[in-house]
């Protein structure tokens, strides 16, 4: 367990935080076939695929701003009032 003090001013800025934050708070329950949710701070795209490797899926809020995110995803004036896509 971590617990979280508040920002160290000596340190440097840690790059990725939000992705390593979810790293060691599943680390118990990898290769056990979870799925974890979590939102878009905390995640990157290679923690997505470091997590499916370890048996684990992860269902996570995105930025459409994020160029890893594919047109149709981000063009809502193309779709219809109240539809939805899902990416996997």
């Amino acid at each position: 367990m971590q617990i979280y003090t508040g920002k160290d001013p000596v340190k440097m800025k840690e790059i990725n935080q939000g992705s390593r934050v979810v790293e060691d708070l599943v680390k118990e329950l990898e290769n056990a076939g979870r799925n974890i949710p979590c939102g878009n701070f905390f995640t990157i795209p290679e923690l997505t695929r470091k997590l499916l490797s370890k048996k684990t899926t992860l269902v996570r809020t995105i930025r459409k701003n994020r160029v890893e995110i594919p047109s149709a995803f981000t063009n809502g004036k193309e779709r219809e009032i109240n539809s939805a896509i899902f990416g996997f």
